[in-house]
């Protein structure tokens, strides 16, 4: 490639990666919010399980109920720990699809800078002289800033594993065929009647804990509760 066009395809390529780290960067701020609305959703299912489990307690309730913007009126209405699940369920599922939007997002940002560091090889390789200075200081800051947005991460609000815990609050345990209901099994999982023979018919924390995490009994391609219990291992150092 003559000196010419190796310039102008490299200033072409640093244009275009600009604008695709500013749609980047547009991206990440809306992914944010919409996760912060799903992270609210699910604290606010967690507060109708505890407006339920105390209804007596007035001052406490009402706080919850405007923190919130739920009723404190739980007359004929209730929100077990199992609703919570299947709504940790949801929520959970829809965050992991704002993730993986991100995600993908980021392997061609990677693939990008590959390409860019190819070129910024090639253009070494060729006599220097000022545009030519130019333009590698440009592709090596492009580079930088590339790199820098690989490590731009959406944190996680919430401390789920302690909250999950607290639902097993007041001696309240997980029904086998209701934890059944609320996962997806993995594959070949169906037909291990030794592993789904041992798990007990109620089920407290540390139980649940050990099945989800340890025995990995959800698909690897739906485990929102194994997501959801790691949430805190997960955070950036």
């Amino acid at each position: 490639m003559k000196r010419s066009e190796l310039l102008q395809l490299v200033d072409f390529k640093i244009k275009e990666m600009s604008d695709y780290l500013q749609a980047y960067g547009d991206l990440v701020k809306a992914n944010y919010k919409k996760i912060l609305v799903f992270e609210q959703n699910i604290l606010r299912f967690y507060a109708k399980v505890i407006l339920n489990r105390n209804p007596d307690q007035i001052e406490s309730n009402e706080e919850l109920g405007w923190r919130f913007n739920i009723s404190i009126d739980t007359n004929g209405t209730t929100c077990t720990p199992y609703d919570f699940l299947v709504a940790l369920r949801f929520f959970m599922r829809k965050i992991k699809s704002v993730r993986k939007v991100g995600e993908e997002c980021q392997k061609n940002i990677q693939k990008k800078i590959t390409l860019l560091e190819t070129m910024a090889i090639e253009l070494e390789k060729i006599p220097r002289g000022r545009k030519r200075d130019k333009m590698l200081n440009r592709l090596d800051i492009c580079i930088l800033s590339s790199k820098g947005a690989l490590a731009i991460n959406i944190l996680n609000n919430l401390d789920l594993p302690t909250t999950i815990q607290q639902l097993f609050n007041n001696a309240w345990q997980l029904e086998r065929e209701a934890l059944m209901q609320l996962v997806t099994l993995k594959d070949g999982l169906k037909n291990d009647d030794v592993l789904l023979n041992s798990i007990p018919n109620l089920i407290n924390f540390p139980e649940l804990y050990k099945l989800i995490v340890i025995d990995r009994i959800e698909s690897i391609n739906d485990c929102y509760l194994f997501d959801a219990l790691n949430i805190i291992e997960s955070k950036p150092s």
